[in-house]
């Protein structure tokens, strides 16, 4: 459908669309091997150890959410997107970075989780560091603010 573009040190990826037969409903999905075609499950490894380049699998995320909240499907665009937790809290600053039209709505359903990496990751997900930036910590969640 559509090619997203690397931002940072998020790699490229192409953003699939289809139709899922069992609920009826239309669906986005994003295709990059390198960050999602691993054992485990969505967060962690198969030894429940965090995945390494969690920062950028996420900032992937949030960059597809805010390339579709800006049209890069031309059959759909939203007016609101609801991102929820800390796995979509990039989604309203990429959204700001594109100058997206949409408004957006972010909740926290655990307050306990909230994506905060060690590493200086705010340059490499493609962001401006003041927004990401928390006590010495970088937040996704932060970031929605």
């Amino acid at each position: 459908m559509a090619r997203l573009p690397a931002r940072g040190d998020v790699p490229a990826a192409r953003l699939l669309y289809g139709r899922l037969p069992a609920c009826e409903c239309d669906a986005y999905v994003i295709d990059a091997p390198a960050l999602y075609l691993r054992e485990g499950g969505p967060y962690a490894d198969a030894r429940q150890q965090p995945f390494a380049d969690n920062h950028l699998r996420f900032a992937r995320l949030g960059w597809a959410a805010a390339e579709i909240a800006n049209g890069v499907d031309s059959q759909w665009v939203p007016r609101v997107v609801h991102a929820h937790d800390w796995h979509a809290g990039l989604v309203p600053t990429c959204m700001r970075q594109l100058a997206v039209a949409a408004r957006s709505v972010f909740t926290i359903h655990n307050l306990a989780y909230q994506g905060l990496f060690r590493a200086k990751p705010s340059k490499s997900w493609g962001c401006p560091p003041p927004v990401l930036r928390w006590m010495g910590w970088s937040s996704a969640a932060k970031s929605a603010s």
